[in-house]
């Protein structure tokens, strides 16, 4: 499955049975060469569009040949040619165990350019396939090669409707993307940093905070301003996602832990946190039974900042306390 779609080989309508028999061990034999070992090469096939084709040139090979009963003519193996397709994705990879739980980054690097016929994005990780798929299609795909994948169209698209886009590596699940809102690259030296200037956020990496090149993704939340309880109201919510990619393998893994601690910087603006005590601003994050935990915070309530240090990512939120209502009585005369 890879975003959402199904890709089967089957046939149009009723189909003969030797052309048959010989096209099915064609197809067995594609992904496990065994089943045929004088006929083709010894690697195994994966796309389905390739694994028919394999499938249609031995069943061909086969017309005047014996079989074990029955014989396939020329009209037979003709027929089967026409009557068989893929139906669904043709480069979709048919799994023959159970696949690697290989993670990749589930947002788009960047975008380079966009036009109607060829989209070229960076994507951190060479060797992956993006698809590009409308409506549960595959319109464009292309590999990441150097960091870029370049899509070319391989048919019209239909403006009104969104286009999808995964990202799919040999071996693993693919991914849906998505696009951040910010994004950026730590080093193990120099660090790093990522900022979205719309959010007033920013984080900053120093050195040794991570052990390899990690792909930093930060996402501000549509949440509107909520009570998180009685006296405390969220200001904003945005999650933290990173990804270092391992040599070995060209693989990429989650990061979540890092080596040292890492710095946010909120600013904001005194509408945003109108009703709340500024020194009481803090940072919350989200931990694995779903509850809010605080971080270390600084409120600097003369330049309008809160800063935030943790070393791990997970979701977050600004918060603060409700200032404190006085009534006062009413004395009647």
């Amino acid at each position: 499955m890879e975003g959402g779609a199904v890709g089967v080989i089957g046939d149009t309508r009723n189909s003969p049975t030797w052309a048959n028999s010989a096209l099915a061990r064609g197809l067995f034999d594609a992904t496990f060469p065994t089943v045929l070992p004088a006929y083709g090469p010894n690697n195994a096939i994966l796309r389905l569009g390739d694994i028919l084709n394999y499938g249609k040139a031995y069943m061909v090979s086969q017309v005047g040949q014996a079989q074990t009963a029955g014989s396939v003519s020329a009209n037979e193996a003709t027929t089967n040619l026409i009557l068989y397709h893929v139906f669904g994705d043709p480069a979709m990879q048919m799994w023959t165990r159970n696949p690697h739980q290989i993670v990749l980054p589930p947002h788009i690097y960047r975008w380079v350019t966009l036009t109607p016929r060829r989209w070229l994005l960076e994507y951190p990780i060479d060797g992956a396939a993006i698809t590009a798929l409308q409506q549960g299609n595959p319109v464009a795909r292309g590999v990441v090669i150097g960091g870029q994948a370049t899509l070319d169209f391989l048919t019209d698209v239909d403006p009104n409707q969104p286009i999808d886009l995964s990202a799919e590596l040999s071996g693993g699940i693919s991914t849906p993307l998505g696009a951040a809102d910010a994004q950026g690259v730590v080093e193990p030296q120099g660090g790093g940093e990522v900022s979205h200037a719309p959010s007033k956020f920013r984080i900053l990496f120093g050195d040794g905070s991570v052990r390899s090149s990690t792909h930093i993704f930060y996402n501000a939340s549509g949440h509107p301003r909520r009570l998180l309880n009685q006296s405390v109201r969220e200001v904003r919510r945005f999650t933290l996602e990173a990804f270092a990619q391992t040599s070995a393998e060209n693989r990429v893994e989650p990061v979540t832990q890092f080596e040292r601690p890492y710095t946010i910087v909120l600013e904001y603006t005194d509408a945003e946190v109108s009703g709340l005590n500024e020194a009481s601003l803090r940072c919350q994050y989200v931990d694995v039974n779903g509850e809010w935990q605080p971080i270390a915070s600084e409120a600097e309530a003369a330049s309008n900042r809160v800063l935030c240090s943790a070393d791990h990512f997970t979701e977050f939120a600004l918060v603060g306390d409700a200032l404190q209502q006085l009534f006062l009585p009413v004395v009647s005369r």
